[in-house]
């Protein structure tokens, strides 16, 4: 996404604060693509190559399998239709956040709009892991307006992940709003955001809504883009390299050892059936040579 069209974005999400918003994942699965074209690329040099274990081989075989369908997954819920995970409207926004329902928050309950750095923590295979998250969108919750949205079952926070969203404060709770989460710049929510609670926080008369139709946001933007770009590079690569491998247009010595091995097993094998099939052959001309009579009547 380019400035011009950033720029763009904001002029239309905060010029028009009557003006629904919608906050929708857009590509952000492909973060994870590296990753994927990696893990598919070990996963299929291990069915080529072969494994040391029949486990190896089963791991092997069900990476290729699930990874692509994996990939096809995040890309079909981060369509275009897919529901958008923050709306804002006049009235006020609405959080939707996977697995755990829907915070709808006015604006009026809103009492602080802040940028704030912190570090949320996850779970993975060498244990819990730091992970940092920078300017992102926070809002400070009204006192109690979280406890009742959990005791009515609507918002329902839960699982390693709380921290990312949920930010405990002295004075009440904040909530994270991530533009990474929706491949934006932090200044695409938070500029939006601010302009509506500014706008409507205080009012108490019906807001004005908009004419025009949502404003659908929503892109892609590696957190690390040099790292991005090299890993899908190598794993692309590797994959089309493997692929060849496949296809014969290459082969290891190993390999060739083995293709010609069972080309000579294949050509030995033809040969014995060949000299079997004669002897056969031989066998019946004699066996009929001594069923004709040797005299007639």
């Amino acid at each position: 996404m380019t400035a011009t069209e950033i720029q763009a974005n904001l002029q239309e999400a905060t010029g028009d604060p009557g003006r629904v918003v919608e906050y929708r994942t857009g590509g952000t699965v492909f973060n994870a693509l590296p990753v994927y074209l990696i893990l598919f690329a070990v996963a299929l040099a291990m069915v080529i190559f072969g494994t040391r274990s029949s486990d190896g081989t089963l791991a092997a075989w069900i990476l290729v399998a699930i990874l692509p369908l994996g990939l096809a997954l995040g890309v079909w819920r981060s369509r275009i239709h897919a529901g958008p995970v923050l709306t804002l409207t006049p009235e006020g926004l609405d959080l939707r956040t996977g697995g755990w329902g829907i915070l709808s928050v006015p604006w009026a309950e809103i009492r602080a709009v802040d940028t704030r750095s912190f570090e949320g923590f996850a779970l993975r295979y060498r244990g819990r892991q730091a992970i940092a998250f920078k300017d992102v969108t926070m809002i400070e919750l009204a006192p109690g307006l979280l406890e009742d949205e959990r005791e009515a079952g609507r918002f329902v926070p839960r699982g390693p992940s709380v921290d990312w969203v949920v930010r405990p404060g002295p004075d009440g709770d904040w909530i994270a709003l991530h533009h990474e989460f929706v491949g934006l710049t932090a200044a695409e929510i938070r500029a939006p955001v601010e302009a509506r609670w500014q706008a409507f926080r205080a009012s108490t008369a019906d807001p004005d809504v908009s004419p025009h139709p949502p404003l659908r946001l929503g892109g892609f933007r590696p957190r690390h883009p040099t790292l991005f770009k090299l890993g899908t590079a190598t794993g692309a690569i590797a994959i089309l390299i493997l692929l060849a491998n496949l296809a014969g247009i290459w082969e290891t010595r190993s390999q060739s050892s083995a293709r010609l091995s069972a080309e000579r097993w294949a050509a030995e094998a033809e040969a014995s059936r060949a000299d079997a099939e004669q002897r056969r052959a031989r066998q019946e001309a004699f066996d009929r040579l001594f069923d004709q009579p040797f005299f007639r009547n």
